[in-house]
């Protein structure tokens, strides 16, 4: 009967031996696959990072760009504003002249007037003598 028992204590020691093998190497086809998940996930981590790296590359770029582009209409913009400031100077600085000139001109007719009246004043004084 011990011999039985031993026999079945064997088997039975054998069985949950074999069980635990099974669960051992369960366990690692378990573990092997999800390394394979962890792998393809840090690749595809990787790959969104390489992506997002670009795009934020190219948003820099582009917003770079714009920023160019935009000093270059402010500079214009300035360049404008001042070509516009010297014009309206020069027109300014015509029309103090022309109304310089139409003041000579009105002075140069009233003295005109004047002259013209002085010698019909005259011419009438010498007819008087005559």
């Amino acid at each position: 009967s011990s011999g039985i028992n031993a026999e079945y204590g064997r088997t039975r020691t054998e069985e949950q031996l074999n069980k635990s093998l099974s669960e051992c190497t369960n366990l690692e086809r378990r573990v092997a696959a999800l390394e394979q998940d962890l792998d393809i996930e840090k690749r595809e981590h990787n790959r969104t990072k390489g992506v997002l790296a670009g795009v934020r590359d190219k948003s820099h770029s582009e917003k770079d760009a714009l920023r160019d582009k935009l000093r270059q209409y402010r500079d214009r913009a300035l360049r404008s504003e001042e070509a516009l400031e010297a014009v309206s100077a020069q027109i300014e600085a015509k029309n103090l002249k022309v109304r310089s000139l139409e003041s000579t001109e009105d002075t140069l007719t009233k003295r005109l007037d004047s002259l013209v009246q002085d010698k019909e004043e005259l011419s009438e004084a010498l007819d008087t003598l005559k």
